[in-house]
């Protein structure tokens, strides 16, 4: 019996096991070849779906939305387990202003392109679009960043960008629908701008207070079995809690991973003492789960698409707003992006990192029920995804052939596939 055949349960099923064995071997052929694992589980997907049509993905778009926001949600938390006060607190500034001028001015381009690709389907849709697409994927962009060897303050920057933009996004589009779903007025307007003005406080408010509850969970019980997995149920709890209240719940899961990173402060300010050590198995089951859902997730994208469906202009139009994309990303480094004397290098990194991918993908998929025409939006969309991962794979080759990539050692001992791009003459 084919997979063609399966339904339910079984296609569930199968999809699991096909994406534990691709997961790993899209990581061993990644770390072998220098190729991101991004782009292997995506072309898989384009083989297994629209290529032999082995697979169709329908009936799994009812719980993509849900893997995939959980995925992102252990990816920023474990993100925030590495950013420290003393590190990122020089940062946060500039990379708060580089990442709303990139996704405003990369809003901005998309839009343009979608009135020109679906001019029918109505401004809804194309905003839509637009702000869905504008935002790098901290699901696809962090992980990468455990692979280069890039200057510590380059990493945090790039990582705080990544959550900056998916949390901007995030916003947007929920702005979006509430506009499309809520008749005029005055209430309307004031809803509105409740939803514009909460989700980054209430989110982090959120996020600091599960910090400081969990971490005594921790001081007493993170060497008993299964504490990790409590962990990770606490910090999916943490999600709802501060998106029930309004809030942004992957800012709220960045905000707990960064209160736990500097818990030793914390218990210096209340005069306790010793400082709390993070058992590494905490990290080392999320990091697997994550990376099975985000797997799962990219595998579907591939499936959803069929690059014969589109039409020359989409492509062409598709493939000019990539070019474009990384083009006002690093004019946005370059004013925007880290120490003067540095910008020029590092604004290349920074342009170069721009995938899009789980986020997008997410906000979309959810809207279906809000915009009617947003079902025509998934192959454009999945094509723009793929496309931004393609030519970021190649710039980073690039500049990794090149040189032009700024290289450093971690202050910790670096994992063994950190010489992602590190290539020889």
């Amino acid at each position: 019996m084919g997979l063609l055949s399966l339904s339910g349960t079984d296609l569930l099923l199968a999809v699991i096991a096909l994406v534990l064995l691709v997961g790993f071997a899209s990581d061993f052929l990644s770390k072998r070849l220098r190729i991101p694992d991004v782009l292997w589980l995506l072309l898989l997907g384009l083989v297994l779906g629209p290529g032999l049509g082995l697979i169709s993905p329908h009936e799994l778009l009812t719980i993509a939305p849900v893997l995939g926001t959980l995925a992102l949600v252990l990816i920023l938390f474990d993100a925030g387990l590495d950013m420290h006060a003393d590190r990122i607190r020089p940062i946060v500034g500039p990379a708060l202003l580089f990442s709303a001028t990139a996704y405003a001015a990369s809003a901005a381009v998309l839009l343009v392109a979608a009135l020109l690709i679906f001019p029918s389907e109505g401004l809804p849709a194309a905003l839509l679009f637009a702000l869905s697409l504008a935002c790098t994927s901290g699901a696809i962009v962090i992980p990468l960043t455990r692979r280069l060897r890039l200057p510590e303050r380059l990493t945090r920057m790039v990582q705080l960008d990544a959550a900056f933009e998916d949390t901007f996004a995030i916003v947007a589009v929920t702005a979006l629908l509430l506009v499309v779903a809520t008749p005029s007025g005055t209430g309307s307007a004031v809803h509105l701008g409740l939803a514009l003005l909460l989700p980054v406080p209430v989110g982090v408010a959120v996020g600091v207070i599960g910090g400081l509850v969990w971490r005594q969970f921790l001081a007493a019980w993170q060497d008993e079995p299964y504490a990790a997995l409590a962990t990770l149920g606490f910090v999916v709890g943490v999600y709802i809690v501060a998106d029930f209240l309004g809030g942004s719940g992957i800012l709220a899961a960045l905000a707990l991973g960064i209160v736990l990173a500097n818990e030793g402060a914390f218990r210096r300010w209340l005069g306790e003492a010793p400082p709390l050590r993070l058992a590494p198995s905490l990290r080392k089951i999320q990091g697997e789960i994550a990376f099975l859902l985000r797997s799962f997730f990219l595998l579907l994208l591939g499936m959803l698409v069929n690059p014969r469906a589109a039409s020359p202009l989409l492509w062409a139009a598709l493939v000019a707003a990539t070019v474009i994309l990384v083009i006002v990303r690093f004019g946005a480094a370059l004013r925007l992006g880290g120490p003067a004397n540095r910008r020029p290098v590092w604004a290349a990194t920074l342009a170069g990192l721009y995938g899009r991918g789980l986020t997008s993908a997410v906000l979309i998929v959810v809207a279906f029920d809000r915009v009617p025409s947003a079902g025509a939006l998934v192959l454009p969309a999945v094509i723009l995804v793929l496309l931004t991962n393609i030519v970021m794979t190649a710039w980073l080759v690039y500049l990794g052939r090149t040189g032009e990539m700024p290289q450093t050692q971690f202050e910790e001992p670096p994992p063994s596939d950190l010489e992602f791009y590190a290539f020889s003459p």
